[in-house]
């Protein structure tokens, strides 16, 4: 993720697949970049290369419970919740539960508005 062609990297999107047409996404981004409209934009352009470059049908994200900008990132992308997974991580902030959201080729895309 960069702010212009020619700036630093800000952050990052992963698409890693997952099985025939499921795709698991993830994102980071710099503090100091937060709150400019930057992860959103990204995640967009990659959902699209997804579902229209790859025939995706279905991708989903794996976000600790605690990480409020991420899980409000996917809903404003159109992201279902799927669930809760109980004590599926250990990290170096402990046993951590895990939020599943998804997002299917049928679902509405709010970024192509």
């Amino acid at each position: 993720i960069v702010e212009s062609d020619d700036g630093p990297a800000l952050g990052r999107v992963t698409l890693i697949p997952r099985g025939s047409g499921v795709w698991e996404a993830g994102i980071t981004l710099s503090p100091a970049a937060q709150g400019r409209g930057l992860a959103y934009g990204a995640m967009a352009e990659a959902l699209d290369h997804i579902f229209d470059g790859r025939s995706a049908r279905r991708v989903f994200a794996d976000i600790d419970p605690d990480n409020t900008p991420s899980i409000q990132l996917f809903e404003r992308l159109g992201f279902q919740h799927e669930g809760r997974l109980r004590a599926v991580w250990v990290t170096h902030l402990g046993v951590r539960d895990s939020i599943m959201m998804g997002l299917i080729d049928g679902d509405p895309k709010p970024w192509r508005g």
